[in-house]
């Protein structure tokens, strides 16, 4: 059986503290190195739902100004359909006062001619009461 000498138990107990030590500092890099590619993907993902929030609330804030645009439509549509019920109304109460304006009219025509025949009338009557008097 080969017993190594006592140099070559140092060496190789050298050389085991070593490796052990490389290991343990590799080991410790590739934590280090986990650690920031978390950090990295946590902060990106804070970002990306600060983004997120920030579309949401636009969203919001447009769907609220839809809302309102919506409202003020809606409120001028009834307007504008009030004002076309006064148009209505005012162009019935036109044709009806017109039709009475007509009828008016015609009424004071016939009044006029009969008058102009009353007064021709009288001037005749005049007239021959102005001959019976001469």
């Amino acid at each position: 059986m080969y017993l190594p000498r006592k140099e070559e138990v140092k060496a190789i107990a050298e050389q085991n503290k070593t490796l052990i030590i490389a290991c343990i500092l590799l080991l410790i890099i590739a934590a280090a190195g986990g650690w920031l590619v978390c950090r990295h993907y946590d902060k990106q993902s804070v970002r990306e739902n600060r983004n997120v929030e920030r579309t949401v609330q636009s969203i919001t804030d447009d769907n609220q100004r839809a809302r309102d645009n919506i409202s003020t439509a809606t409120e001028q549509i009834r307007q504008a359909e009030q004002q076309l019920d006064d148009v209505t109304d005012t162009i019935s109460s036109g044709q009806r006062t017109a039709a009475e304006n007509q009828e008016l009219v015609a009424d004071s025509q016939r009044l006029i001619d009969a008058s102009q025949q009353r007064l021709a009338e009288a001037e005749r009557i005049l007239a021959d009461v102005d001959q019976s008097n001469k």
